[in-house]
Formats: C-alpha cells, sequence, structure tokens
C-alpha cells in the first residue's frame, strides 16, 4: 500500500538524518576539544564543513515531504536539525574567539541538541539498526 511504504521510506530517511546528527554531533566535539589546536587553517575548514553539515541537514528535512503519521517525528526532526545548528554556530563563534563563555554556551547548545536526539531515538520512528 502507498501508505505503508511512505512511512518506511520516511523512517529510512529518518535514520539516515539520525546518522548524520551523529557525525555532526562528532565533527562538533572535535572542535570544542581543541583538537585543532592554534592551527587557524584547520580550525576555519573544520568550523566551514561543520557549518555546511548542518545546513545540508536542516534544508534535507524540510525539504522532505513527511506522511501524516511522522508529524510529530519530523518536529522532533527539524528541532534537532535546527538545535544542531545553532550549536555549529556557537561553535564557529567559539573557534573565532574561544572564550570560556563562548565555549560553555557552544557545549550547552551541543547538550540540547543530544537531548532532542535522545528523545528522537527513543521514539518509534527510528529503525533498529
Amino acid at each position: 500500500l502507498p501508505d505503508i511504504k511512505a512511512v518506511e521510506d520516511y523512517r529510512r530517511s529518518i535514520s539516515l538524518w539520525q546518522a548524520q546528527a551523529g557525525e555532526l554531533d562528532a565533527q562538533i566535539t572535535t572542535i570544542l576539544s581543541g583538537a585543532h589546536g592554534s592551527d587557524l587553517f584547520a580550525r576555519s575548514r573544520a568550523s566551514q564543513k561543520m557549518i555546511d553539515d548542518a545546513v545540508q541537514l536542516l534544508q534535507d528535512i524540510e525539504s522532505n515531504k513527511a506522511p501524516t503519521a511522522a508529524m510529530p517525528a519530523r518536529g522532533i526532526l527539524v528541532r534537532m536539525a535546527s538545535t544542531y545548528l545553532e550549536a555549529a554556530r556557537a561553535t564557529l563563534l567559539w573557534t573565532t574567539a574561544p572564550t570560556d563563555d563562548n565555549l560553555s554556551s557552544a557545549q550547552a547548545i551541543v547538550d540540547d541538541a543530544r537531548q532532542i536526539l535522545g528523545e528522537l531515538e527513543a521514539s518509534e520512528w527510528v529503525m533498529p539498526r
């Protein structure tokens, strides 16, 4: 049935977006850990990729039509991607102005994003791996 296929296709998309969010989280964590040290070029390149990935994730989620039954999951996905984009922006700010306040702010937003990702992972919409 077309409705069942649409739901299963969307569930597969959710699994892909979940994985992309995990990769984005890892990128943010690496940058915030100071792994790039004082290498401005490496920090800038990693930060630009992080921002691009966050924007792409949000755009992919927003442009993909969700079946009616999946609208609650779509809401979680949009909140998650938006919060990861906000975390990426805060991380970029920290890379250009590495103060303790900027680091704390970025880490707090990442924690919020992780909480929303956990909410998604606890939902019935995430396919078992």
